[in-house]
């Protein structure tokens, strides 16, 4: 397998296949596909079909929560890319649409047309973040697909409007759907997932006990929205109430107690309602016990490093890093601030490797050792 990356490039159609050109060339060979991650307000269908035209090659991808990266920089209103090609890479695409009414047949029916030409399966997923919660997504994969294949992607972004998210799928954006390009080779992906939020001291455990969807509505049988404020000040935060609401919600998140040490399922709070409930970033079962964990900026670029240092160095000891794909939650940029160029070279490493990523509205990382699949707050990471 064979990645070039280009971008970031301004988000003209001309400026972006040009670049998309200039990649093909560089990668000598037959493109086997195109990733592209974009701004939400664009030309969709001229860019894709001028894309497409080029590439020759099946093209996917997803509008961002405000940045996307290569090896070569960042941008938060930009276009990045990456092109896939090598005899030892067969890539196969499906495009789910009507996620919200049937999301196990949409899924399904994709899944089951992807006849990949070689055994280590390795799916792009790439989704409508409003179009179905994540936990439900991971399962119906799981259920929907070989044992063995591993999944890795995201939820499509929209900049923190909340207006809309799209995915791409060849010549054109869709809404209320997901995007699978299921990436096989001859070799295993290396895959890792990691956050940087800590339990601090002295944290108590609350048990949910309703929820709505995405919502939690009641902690301990109390309004969930005042059990978390009351937690928030014991800890000596306090909110302001503006509009940088969001911004101060996602240092102080929910963490789901797990069996398996302290592994945590983070869910970030999105807003808190005058009813008393929380709206996450992902559901939480009934029952579970849930601690608020924080992250501070150094903590989050620390765990990106260690992401780093975890999947590529093993990756390293055989041969070089050739094709890497990050996706990194919408959240982590907006605790880092004019900080988030330092997680891209934390990503980075100390070796020069082609990668490419966005920031997303949920993150996918579904694989052999892993105790959950659907993420927030996180970094997850694939490469080859």
């Amino acid at each position: 397998m064979k990645m070039v990356t280009f971008g970031p490039v301004a988000s003209a159609t001309a400026l972006v296949t040009a670049a998309l050109k200039d990649a093909i060339g560089e990668l000598g060979e037959p493109a086997k596909l195109v990733v592209l991650y974009t701004p939400i307000e664009l030309d969709f269908r001229g860019l894709l079909k001028r894309a497409r035209m080029v590439a020759e090659a099946p093209v996917v991808g997803a509008t961002t929560g405000g940045a996307a990266f290569t090896e070569h920089g960042v941008t938060s209103d930009g276009v990045v890319g990456a092109v896939l090609g090598g005899d030892d890479v067969d890539v196969q695409v499906a495009l789910a649409r009507g996620l919200r009414s049937n999301l196990r047949g949409a899924l399904a029916t994709a899944v089951r047309g992807l006849k990949p030409a070689f055994p280590m399966v390795s799916p792009l997923v790439l989704v409508d973040a409003f179009a179905c919660d994540g936990e439900q997504l991971v399962d119906v994969l799981g259920k929907t697909s070989p044992v063995h294949w591993r999944y890795f992607g995201g939820f499509a972004g929209d900049c923190q409007t909340h207006r809309g998210t799209k995915v791409l799928f060849n010549d054109d954006a869709y809404e209320d759907a997901a995007v699978v390009a299921a990436i096989s080779t001859t070799s295993k992906a290396r895959m890792g997932v990691r956050h940087g939020f800590t339990v601090p001291g002295g944290a108590r455990e609350f048990t949910v006990t309703a929820t709505a969807g995405n919502a939690i509505q009641e902690l301990d049988g109390h309004p969930a929205a005042n059990v978390y404020r009351e937690e928030l000040g014991r800890m000596g935060v306090q909110l302001r109430e503006d509009n940088n609401l969001l911004s101060q919600l996602v240092r102080q998140s929910l963490g789901v107690k797990s069996p398996f040490g302290e592994g945590l399922k983070v869910r970030t709070p999105l807003g808190l309602g005058a009813d008393g409930s929380i709206s996450l970033g992902g559901s939480i079962p009934v029952g579970s016990i849930v601690r608020v964990i924080e992250a501070t900026p150094d903590a989050i670029i620390d765990a990106a490093a260690k992401l780093t240092a975890d999947t590529i160095q093993p990756a390293a000891e055989g041969s070089a890093v050739r094709a890497r794909f990050i996706v990194d939650c919408g959240v982590r940029r907006l605790i880092l601030g004019d900080r988030y160029g330092e997680q891209i070279q934390a990503f980075q490493g100390r070796t020069k490797h082609p990668f490419i990523g966005f920031a997303s509205y949920g993150e996918i990382a579904r694989y052999g050792g892993s105790v959950q699949g659907f993420h927030n707050a996180s970094a997850v990471t694939t490469l080859w």
